[in-house]
């Protein structure tokens, strides 16, 4: 009995030996190169200069007014625009010389250069390193309690969380800081901002401009009627992206897509369109209106309607417990009959994977069906807008489509 305790004893302590060993493996610490260690010290530098002045009323009614604007895909700023917007067609009428955010960006540069003596080139680095200010959501969202900034940037190994800076203030004025870590559920309940590479928020253009749209030119056309299809109105009800990798970026396709590795390689033939944070959280319709079939003759008896998100280089952890039932025979030796005995054995395991473009809907629509039910209520799931039923993925992503008739 003794040796029988001492090998079950032996095979679960290698078992587990081996599965610690593994998750060793499965774990790969990536380590920022030199350019990123860089990056990294200036946008941390960036985010305690910034948490000295970010309470301002008059720089945060600025950013907000800013961003209100939709210069670009997403809810942020360049620090071009902050720091030189007559280089911007949209601001350039706005500011005589300065924004607000300059006057009190330099004001604290230059009393902590003062005390150092060194002088500092960190506004010229945001410049040319195009860098943004990003806010995932708007002021109003947050009750006045929750309105002083914290200040973070990405951490540009992940994307789901980094620290943050939050100033300590006492009448008004500022005392030092608050270390906080900040992911979305942090975001969600405290005003952010955050210092973000451009290149790391979603989307290709950032230019508030619809991309191109390729059409279905499958039908020959001729002088009788044609009919276009568009997508009208469309929400996301769902975030797909981590906090530092900005909002959503749903694509419209008509077909299938050729997907490698996980990701979306070749997607088929429509258009992209960028829902931000606070709009999804808001549940707000876009009006879309954007070309999606130029003409579904009659001899298209169906098309395929794939809509994914294209995630870029988003980041998702991943984790839990492996467990494992083994089971031995062990013979009886008064009755020659074997019986069963087991055990469990288990490990835990984190790793962080890049994370996988998201596919929302992948559908086949019969033409015919697809046309007599584009304003009936009880088709789909039984909602309408604005006369058009939704379409797409209930709760994740809803859209509408309108048909119009041409004659040419």
């Amino acid at each position: 009995m003794k040796k029988r305790l001492l090998y079950l004893t032996f095979i679960i302590a290698f078992f587990l030996f081996s599965c610690s060993k593994d998750n060793q493996d499965v774990l790969e610490v990536i380590q920022p190169d030199s350019g990123q260690e860089e990056l990294l010290s200036k946008m941390k530098e960036a985010s305690n200069v910034i948490a000295q002045f970010a309470n301002n009323g008059e720089v945060k009614k600025e950013l907000d007014e800013m961003i209100k604007m939709k210069m670009y895909n997403d809810d942020f700023v360049y620090f071009k625009d902050l720091f030189n917007p007559s280089s911007n067609e949209n601001l350039k009428s706005s500011f005589v010389s300065k924004t607000n955010f300059e006057r009190c960006y330099d004001n604290v540069v230059n009393i902590n250069n003062e005390k150092s003596g060194e002088i500092d080139d960190l506004k010229d680095f945001l410049v040319s390193n195009n860098l943004v200010l990003y806010i995932p959501y708007p002021i109003e969202m947050y009750p006045e309690d929750k309105r002083i900034p914290t200040i973070s940037f990405h951490p540009l190994i992940s994307d789901s969380e980094n620290k943050g800076v939050k100033a300590i203030l006492e009448n008004g004025n500022f005392k030092g800081y608050d270390e906080v870590m900040v992911d979305d559920s942090y975001a969600l309940n405290n005003y952010c901002f955050l210092i973000i590479p451009a290149e790391k928020l979603d989307g290709e253009g950032f230019i508030n401009e619809q991309k191109s749209t390729k059409i279905d030119n499958n039908c020959e056309l001729s002088s009788n009627y044609h009919y276009e299809i568009r997508i009208k109105h469309a929400r996301c009800l769902k975030q797909y992206d981590n906090l530092f990798s900005g909002g959503s970026e749903i694509y419209f396709g008509n077909g299938e897509p050729i997907i490698e590795g996980g990701h979306v390689k070749a997607p088929p033939k429509g258009f992209s369109h960028f829902f931000s944070r606070a709009d999804i959280r808001n549940e707000k319709f876009h009006d879309v209106n954007t070309l999606y079939i130029a003409d579904w003759g009659e001899d298209k008896t169906q098309v395929v309607m794939f809509v994914y998100e294209d995630d870029g280089e988003g980041s998702v952890k991943v984790g839990g417990t492996a467990k494992i039932t083994h089971s031995t025979q062990l013979a009886d030796t008064t009755s020659s009959v074997k019986t069963n005995n087991g055990w469990e054995t288990s490990c835990s395991f984190e790793a962080t994977y890049k994370s996988n473009d998201v596919v929302i809907f992948n559908n086949d629509y019969p033409r015919d069906w697809f046309f007599n039910t584009n304003q009936d209520p009880s088709a789909e799931w039984g909602k309408m807008k604005d006369g058009l039923i939704l379409r797409g993925s209930k709760g994740h992503l809803e859209f509408t489509t309108s048909i119009i008739t041409r004659y040419y």
